[in-house]
């Protein structure tokens, strides 16, 4: 009875697993890369983002050409208090440069 009871059980797992890849083919699946930033517009924006290749990602390759707009959300600059403040003061912009060592 156990025997047949874990064999059916398995069989069910299986069958779950194809219904949902069957379903959903990229459940499972996790790329190594931060993806919410990469979809090629701002959320609820006409506003195309930079478009940085896999191959660029990492912070070790250089990429000099990198250029990204300027871009703060409408809802953000009524300066809710869930939002970090803008650090953009006058014709003063803080760029802030990682130094890989």
């Amino acid at each position: 009875m156990n025997f047949w009871f874990v064999r059916m059980f398995c069989c069910l797992l299986k069958i779950l697993n194809s219904v949902v890849r069957y379903f959903y083919p990229a459940a499972g699946t996790v790329s190594k890369f931060h993806v919410k930033c990469r979809n090629g517009l701002y959320p609820r924006s006409s506003i195309q983002r930079f478009t940085v290749p896999d191959d660029r990602v990492s912070w070790d390759v250089a990429m000099p050409e990198y250029t990204p707009v300027h871009y703060t959300a409408d809802v953000v600059t009524s300066r809710p208090v869930w939002a970090d403040p803008d650090f953009e003061y006058g014709s003063y912009v803080l760029y802030i440069t990682y130094i890989h060592t």
